[in-house]
């Protein structure tokens, strides 16, 4: 799928079902809501969506309760928490990303390898600059 087809999907209202948003050909697990500045929803369509969220969930939880239970201050729990929840919403905005296409990431791999000094000696090419020849 492309990402204009998942744009199409997730802006669909019959994909939406009991609050949740429900596509099986969309292939994000988290995706943004009906009104963006919301946040973000799971995919229930998509059979790792529970294990994601309760891994998000742990991850949210996980650090204050073990801080709360060493007998922790409530300023380093609070912290903790904020920690916490800029990670979940750094992940959730990563996931509910368009994947990228398959173009694009060879265009992106050729660039890191065309960076490395010893790319040129590697694929058999004659670096005068600007160009390489076979």
């Amino acid at each position: 799928m492309n990402p204009d087809e998942i744009e199409a999907c997730w802006k669909d209202p019959r994909n939406r079902k009991w609050g949740f948003y429900y596509c099986k050909a969309d292939p994000r697990v988290i995706v943004p809501k009906s009104i963006p500045w919301m946040g973000w929803t799971i995919n229930a369509a998509r059979p790792s969506a529970l294990p994601v969220l309760g891994l998000l969930l742990a991850i949210l939880a996980a650090p204050a309760f073990l801080a709360a239970g060493v007998g922790a201050a409530p300023g380093p729990v609070l912290g903790l928490l904020a920690v916490s929840v800029a990670v979940v919403c750094g992940l959730s905005a990563h996931l509910a990303s368009p994947p990228a296409l398959e173009s694009d990431r060879r265009a992106a791999r050729l660039a890191s390898a065309a960076l490395r000094p010893d790319y040129f000696s590697e694929c058999g090419c004659v670096d005068i600059g600007l160009f390489c020849f076979q």
